[in-house]
């Protein structure tokens, strides 16, 4: 029956595959900007003169050179394009304000003013995307708003891993277009099922190639600031209680900004679907709207297992949530931390050891939609078998 169906639907798949060949082919060498930055190909070279020319060409060179004009300077070849360096800028600030719900309708007004816009607004953390052109600019507008308490900016060039991508998708698409060409050749009907599978799974890579495309180019084209507000208060309370050196890292930990990392060698893990991987010193990965995820690796000291540390995390940062929660993907103790404030958004720590060392993956979502999206992708990455140390540490 099954073989009577195809070749009932064989008419349909053979015209559809005629109509795909020709847009394929076009698309096979192009997408988005690649073909912005690879120089065109030269034409071929005339060819050169025969073995008798080359012999006679020999033999009067002497001459030649002796009655040949001074020599005059060959023109000056046109350099090639330099590629256009593709950079996702991100800043952090946490600022201290008098009436924060007035600063907070002044940044937005500020962003919107730049052609930019406010990617997601919980309480008194704005994330704003403005564009590229305008990041530095509005950064420092934003500084002056009030007493700076912490400050962070970040740049990635993502131009390698853009054209890497890119000549991937050119491969995928040429291998499509040559399926299509040998299916609508095809004789046999086990040949042209074994193709169409064939096509399928070239045609699925494809569309997850152009979707990292589309990322990359957004996060190049759009930069993130992310702004903590805090009231100002009249008088503070009094000093915080001493921490432990071995302990103080837990107070960088932060949703909004990527602190620890800075103190820690990096862990790479695969890149969940949906994220495109942007440094691997410190190791990175973040979606186009703002779903992000980093790591770090630290010192086991003091000695403890990851359901030790897990808790001591908690235990100095939950009272700054609405909900904290404990559970396990893999090897992974997760701490799972909701925001404060509509929409909330989630911030997950996650800890394991070997003994010797301590690992620790941060992962941060806008809304509970990103989480929703993401979060399956994500602790599909964290349960397998797909983290690999970064070499000589």
């Amino acid at each position: 029956m099954r073989h009577k169906l195809w070749v009932a639907l064989l008419p349909l798949v053979l015209g559809c595959a005629k109509r795909a060949y020709a847009p394929a082919m076009e698309a096979a060498g192009a997408y988005g900007g690649y073909d912005d930055y690879a120089p065109a190909t030269p034409p071929p070279a005339p060819p050169g003169p025969s073995m008798a020319g080359r012999t006679k060409m020999a033999m009067d060179a002497p001459a030649m050179m002796s009655e040949a004009a001074p020599a005059t300077p060959a023109p000056e070849q046109p350099q090639a394009p330099q590629a256009q360096r593709m950079v996702h800028y991100s800043g952090y600030a946490r600022i201290q304000v008098a009436r924060p719900s007035e600063t907070v309708d002044q940044l937005s007004a500020l962003v919107k003013g730049a052609g930019g816009y406010v990617e997601n607004l919980s309480g008194n953390s704005l994330t704003l995307r403005v564009p590229v052109a305008q990041f530095q600019a509005i950064y420092e507008q934003i500084l002056l708003t009030g007493t700076v308490l912490q400050r962070s900016m970040s740049a990635e060039d993502v131009t390698e891993s853009f054209l890497a991508i890119d000549l991937r998708l050119s491969s995928s698409k040429a291998r499509q277009a040559r399926l299509i060409q040998l299916l609508a050749q095809a004789k046999s009907e086990q040949e042209k099922i074994i193709l169409v599978q064939q096509l399928q799974d070239v045609t699925e890579q494809i569309d997850q190639l152009e979707a990292q495309l589309r990322t990359l180019r957004r996060l190049a084209d759009y930069s993130r600031i992310t702004v903590e507000l805090q009231e100002r208060v009249p008088l503070s309370g009094g000093p915080a209680a001493d921490e432990s050196l071995a302990f103080a890292w837990i107070s960088q930990l932060n949703p909004f900004s990527r602190g620890v990392d800075s103190v820690g060698a990096p862990v790479t893990l695969s890149v969940p679907e949906g994220l495109v991987q942007l440094s691997r010193r410190p190791f990175g990965a973040e979606s186009a709207d703002g779903a992000r995820l980093w790591t770090t690796r630290l010192p086991n000291e003091p000695r403890g297992d990851a359901k030790w540390w897990l808790e001591a995390i908690r235990s100095r940062m939950e009272r700054d949530f609405a909900k904290s929660e404990l559970r396990q993907v893999g090897e992974w103790q997760l701490l799972r931390l909701v925001g404060p404030n509509a929409p909330a958004y989630r911030y997950l720590i996650g800890v394991r050891t070997d003994g010797k060392s301590l690992e620790l993956v941060e992962i941060y979502f806008q809304t509970e939609e990103q989480e929703e999206r993401y979060g399956k992708a994500i602790d599909a990455v964290l349960s397998g078998d797909a983290v690999v140390t970064t070499e000589g540490q």
